[in-house]
């Protein structure tokens, strides 16, 4: 996929999540930018996939991740979703230091938002680079 057309969608995948969001979490979330970036791999070798900045006002989500399932807008949207979820804890102040619990209730928010937490885990798993 060349950039032109990933930027482009990573734009409507931006559109079309933020306004299924409900009024208030889109109202909280005002402002917060999503890019794309080369993210890499954990310590454990795991692909990141995407991730929210501490501040809750940036999200990026993997270049790779969002070229491999361009034709499967469904899965990047629950992936941004997700990841917006982090920011909308942090922003209203209940973000958990703990990243299990923080985990736990970040995929109870999305689920009360329509989305299914399940559908992160039908990415595959991107290997590591050699």
């Amino acid at each position: 996929m060349n950039r032109p057309t990933a930027i482009k969608t990573l734009r409507a995948i931006a559109r079309t999540t933020f306004e299924s969001l409900p009024l208030a979490a889109r109202k909280t979330l005002n402002g917060v930018q999503v890019y794309r970036a080369n993210l890499g791999y954990t310590t454990k070798g795991r692909k990141i996939l995407g991730t929210a900045r501490s501040d809750g006002r940036v999200v990026l989500l993997d270049t790779d991740t969002l070229e491999r399932y361009a034709d499967r807008p469904g899965r990047l949207e629950t992936l941004l979703a997700h990841e917006l979820a982090h920011c909308y804890r942090t922003l209203t102040g209940v973000a958990d230091t703990d990243e299990r619990r923080e985990e736990r209730a970040t995929n109870r928010l999305l689920k009360s938002w329509g989305f299914r937490p399940a559908d992160l885990n039908k990415f595959e798993e991107m290997p590591c680079k050699p």
